[in-house]
């Protein structure tokens, strides 16, 4: 599944040049060091980023939620509401964020956002 993700990846980057260098890093990272590994390097690539460009704190929180840093990924989500992120309006039915669902902070998000939890 990383592994077609990763090659996918490359169609959402803006520049081609760098697509190829990311998903290529990606790669590596995943093959060295599995999932972990790929969220570790993403991540990085995220906060690179944020230094010359806007990254979606609904973005970051996925990268937190599957490095299994629950406290980073729930502050991104109270960011992500804050500034009404667009893609926190997903939360709720987006899979990526089931490793959230048990914790109480996910459901008193839901409710910031007048969603039932």
């Amino acid at each position: 599944m990383y592994e077609q993700a990763i090659e996918e990846s490359r169609f959402l980057q803006p520049a081609p040049g760098l697509a190829t260098r990311r998903v290529a890093a990606l790669r590596r990272a995943y093959a060295g060091a599995g999932p972990r590994g790929y969220w570790q390097t993403q991540l990085g690539f995220l906060r690179a980023d944020q230094k010359t460009k806007y990254v979606s704190p609904s973005t970051l929180a996925v990268a937190y939620t599957n490095l299994g840093d629950r406290d980073a990924a729930f502050q991104c989500l109270d960011r992500a509401v804050e500034e009404r992120d667009d893609v926190v309006h997903w939360i709720k039915v987006n899979p990526a964020f089931d490793p959230l669902r048990s914790d109480p902070r996910f459901a008193a998000i839901l409710r910031r956002m007048n969603l039932s939890p």
